[in-house]
């Protein structure tokens, strides 16, 4: 895919978080991320703000 910036997001596009990439989530639009936590947690909804943003991803 395209890596792109914070600016560029649009629903669907990959989102990685962290400096050594290991969190993945799909950006959901309104600076929100749908995402796992952690192993053995729901998949939910969470505020961009709440982990490091590296770079999106679009593919397609």
């Amino acid at each position: 895919g395209t890596r792109i910036g914070r600016s560029e997001l649009k629903p669907g596009d990959l989102v990685l978080f962290f400096g050594d990439l290991h969190h993945i989530g799909l950006y959901a639009g309104n600076n929100l991320v749908l995402h796992a936590p952690r192993t053995g947690t729901v998949v939910r909804y969470e505020s961009m703000d709440n982990m490091p943003f590296q770079f999106g991803v679009r593919i397609g």
